[in-house]
This record gives C-alpha cells, structure tokens and sequence, in this order.
C-alpha cells in the first residue's frame, strides 16, 4: 500500500505493515518503485506511469471487446436452432418484427451472423460475407 506522510512524501508499505525505507516525492515514483523495483525522477516516473496506464487501459479495452464475443459464442448454436424449430420455422414475416423496427430480412441476416460467428468461433471456415451491415440495421433494436 502506498500512504501519504505528514512531511508530504510517499512510502510504501508491505501487506505486514513494514515500511520500505525509500520515500518518493511523487505518488507515481512510489507506484513505479513498487510495481519494478527501480527508482526514478518525479517526471521520468510521471511519463512512465502514462505509459504503463495507457497501455493496460488499451488492453483493458481489448479484453472488454473480446469477451463480448462470449455471448454469441454461448448462444449463438441455441438461438439458431430455436429461429428454425417449430413454432417459428424460419418463417418470421415483417408484421412478425415489425414491433423491433427490422424487416424478417434483417432477422435471417442475424441468423446468417450468427451462423458464421460460431463457424469462427469453433475454427471452422466461415462465408465472406459484410456482417457490418447487419449489425447496423439491428445495433439500436431495444432488448
């Protein structure tokens, strides 16, 4: 933990309650210390620290994007399966969506995306195909 002194300088201490003998005139050359061990500037440990954030909150944003991809991987077989058994049929019509905003058009066009993302999904070869589109003509569908 890093804690802030009276004189205004910065320790670090251990989960036992020790404190490091170093003191850091910065809190991101105490953060710095702690995660590498290394001893910097106030200004190299500032733009370190920027760098560091940056790239965990571009990973951050990659892990994010990524697990999205979780939900049709789990439900993309299911949803399938239940657009073509009966009652449904694959046989949606306009008036049957029309309550969504979206054609049956549009519907069987999620159905071909989420046929092709679980293909993608297991490794197998998937159609070329622009899923753009079909994500913009549903993306604002309230749930």
């Amino acid at each position: 933990m890093i804690c802030l002194r009276p004189d205004d300088k910065y320790e670090i201490h251990l989960d036992n309650g020790t404190a490091l003998p170093n003191l850091f005139d910065t809190r991101p050359q105490a953060e710095w210390f702690a995660r590498t061990g290394e001893s910097l500037s106030a200004a190299e440990a500032a733009l370190a620290m920027g760098v560091m954030m940056a790239k965990l909150e571009t990973a951050r944003a990659i892990v994010a994007a990524v697990k999205t991809l979780a939900t049709v991987n789990d439900g993309a077989g299911d949803l399938v399966q239940e657009y073509w058994d009966l009652p449904c049929g694959g046989t949606f019509s306009d008036a049957d969506v029309a309550a969504l905003g979206i054609t049956a058009a549009n519907l069987a066009a999620c159905i071909t995306t989420l046929e092709q993302a679980a293909l993608f999904m297991a490794g197998s070869a998937t159609t070329p195909v622009v899923h753009r589109v079909t994500l913009n003509a549903v993306r604002r569908v309230a749930g």
